[in-house]
């Protein structure tokens, strides 16, 4: 879970490899899903929803790495000069996901 506890409408963006960036989530297939209000919390995809991460992440290099954007940058800026400017980025294994109770707060 992702937990925006900040003030501002923020979009996130998952991913297995830190980087790897295919897709822009303000796009509306995307949007809904990715969107996070002030107060709201949001179950974490990437791409797909999961029901077992550690196997997925143990697969890849063993972390997920989470984008914070600020969603009004992100919406009025074109994805391919936005992506790099994001607010935070979570670089997570397994062990630290245990011990947040796979909750992150972003403040």
């Amino acid at each position: 879970m992702l937990k925006n506890s900040s003030q501002s409408t923020i979009y996130y963006m998952s991913t297995l490899k830190e980087g790897f960036m295919n897709y822009d989530p303000t796009n509306p297939t995307y949007a809904a899903d990715y969107k996070t209000l002030a107060g709201e919390s949001r179950k974490v995809k990437i791409g797909i929803s999961l029901s077992c991460w550690e196997q997925v992440m143990k697969s890849a290099d063993g972390y997920v790495y989470i984008y914070i954007y600020d969603a009004a940058y992100l919406e009025a800026n074109p994805w391919t000069d936005a992506k790099s400017h994001y607010l935070k980025m979570y670089k997570l294994d397994a062990t630290q996901l245990n011990k947040t109770n796979w909750t992150i707060t972003y403040q």
